[in-house]
């Protein structure tokens, strides 16, 4: 819905291969991960696994099944508050 459907797709093949993993243990930086749990886009764990390879990074888990939050959610506040 937040996007066409040519250019969803365009989207998701380009950011399919961007691997990230190699960059983890130098960001050094206040990192702050949120992901809702029940999203379809992207699997909650790679959330968790973006989460676990950060030093000292927090996650927090949102109860939603949208990729991305409305402020009419429950998981909205929760959000908000991180």
């Amino acid at each position: 819905m937040t996007a066409l459907p040519d250019n969803a797709l365009r989207l998701r093949v380009a950011t399919a291969d961007i691997g990230l993993r190699r960059l983890f243990g130098s960001i050094r930086v206040p990192t702050l991960a949120m992901h809702t749990r029940g999203e379809a886009a992207v699997a909650y764990e790679r959330g968790r696994v973006l989460a676990e390879g950060i030093p000292k990074a927090r996650f927090v888990t949102l109860e939603s099944e949208k990729h991305l939050l409305r402020e009419d959610e429950p998981a909205w506040e929760r959000f908000v508050e991180g």
